[in-house]
């Protein structure tokens, strides 16, 4: 049996279903495009960023519990790594206690995926107390951040001791 050719009349019938599909599928992709999130500025990702080390110098439990995200993993310089619940227990029992924590030269923030995850790389000049021991240190960091619910939250932290020049 031969295979049928397309009359002028299926032609005629199918071509407006064809473009309905089409006029369908772009119109669903504007609304979705429409529909996605804006990326959170890099000015407030940055100032995220600041804010949660003055709240570390500062002991701020509750404002460091809304800066960092459940999941996070902290890495210290020291080697020893700590969830979120373990870092905040520390620094609010006095165990770590941040005293300063300052810019050691110039951080680069760079945006991946749709905008939403952030990480920033820099030198930090830190002085810190652990237990009865004081001491500074200039590390060189890695912070990723995540943007959800309108609001950055840090994931992981790691950093590690510069060598002395």
């Amino acid at each position: 049996m031969k295979p049928r050719k397309p009359t002028k009349t299926t032609a005629t019938r199918t071509a407006p279903a064809v473009i309905a599909l089409l006029a369908a599928t772009i119109l669903a992709t504007v609304a979705l495009a429409a529909e996605a999130p804006a990326a959170a500025p890099s000015d407030d990702l940055a100032a995220t960023h600041a804010r949660r080390f003055e709240a570390m110098v500062g002991r701020e439990i509750d404002a460091l519990g809304e800066l960092l995200a459940d999941e996070l993993t902290y890495a210290h310089s020291n080697g020893r790594v700590e969830t979120k619940a373990e870092f905040l227990a520390a620094l609010e029992s006095g165990a770590l206690s941040y005293l300063e924590i300052a810019s050691a030269g110039e951080s680069t923030i760079r945006r991946y995926g749709d905008g939403t995850v952030g990480v920033i790389t820099g030198p930090a000049r830190v002085r810190v107390r652990l237990g009865d021991r004081e001491g500074e240190v200039t590390l060189v960091t890695t912070s990723v951040y995540v943007h959800r619910d309108g609001r950055w939250q840090l994931v992981a932290w790691h950093s590690s001791a510069m060598p002395s020049p």
